[in-house]
C-alpha cells in the first residue's frame, strides 16, 4: 500500500528563514535540526560534483533527487519517531533513512560497512553531532565474515 503523499502540505517560514514544507502527521522539526538540515544540502551539492563519489551519482540521484519521495518516507517514518529519539540506520547504503530520521528530529547511528558509501555519509552529516557513523557489519551472531563488495 502506497503511503498518501496526496494530503495538503503548507510551507512554513522558521525564524531561520527558511522555508520549511509542514505535513499532516509528521512532526516539524526544531531550528536547529532545520540548520543542521541547510548544512546537509549544501554538503549533497558539494557531493553531486566531488570525483570521489562517481560511483555513487546514480544513487544519490536516486534516493536524494526526488521530494516527493523523500516526503512519503517521512510519512512512512513519523508514527515511530520522535525528535530526540535515537534510531538505527543499518545498511545505511547512502544514508537516504539517515536523512529521513534527522528531519524528523530523531538522533541516527549509521552502519555502512562499504567504505565509499560511509564516505559520502560522512561528507553529508559531517556538521551534524546527532549523527553517529561506524563501518560494523550487523548479524545473527558475532564473529567475521567475507564482505564482498559490487563496484559496478
Amino acid at each position: 500500500m502506497q503511503p498518501d503523499t496526496s494530503a495538503p502540505v503548507t510551507t512554513q517560514q522558521s525564524p531561520l528563514g527558511q522555508s520549511r514544507r509542514a505535513h499532516p502527521g509528521v512532526a516539524q522539526v526544531d531550528d536547529a535540526v532545520a540548520l543542521q538540515l541547510a548544512s546537509f544540502q549544501d554538503a549533497l551539492v558539494a557531493a553531486r560534483s566531488n570525483p570521489e563519489f562517481d560511483g555513487l551519482q546514480r544513487s544519490i540521484d536516486v534516493y536524494y533527487g526526488d521530494a516527493d519521495r523523500h516526503r512519503a518516507m517521512d510519512l512512512i517514518y513519523a508514527p515511530f519517531l520522535r525528535p530526540g529519539d535515537l534510531a538505527f540506520d543499518i545498511g545505511s547504503h547512502i544514508g537516504d533513512r539517515t536523512a529521513s530520521f534527522r528531519r524528523l528530529g530523531a538522533r541516527v547511528v549509521a552502519l555502512e560497512p562499504q567504505p565509499a558509501c560511509r564516505g559520502l555519509i560522512a561528507k553529508l552529516f559531517f556538521n551534524d553531532a546527532d549523527v553517529s557513523i561506524g563501518a560494523e557489519l550487523v548479524g545473527a551472531a558475532e564473529g567475521s565474515v567475507p564482505f564482498h563488495v559490487n563496484s559496478a
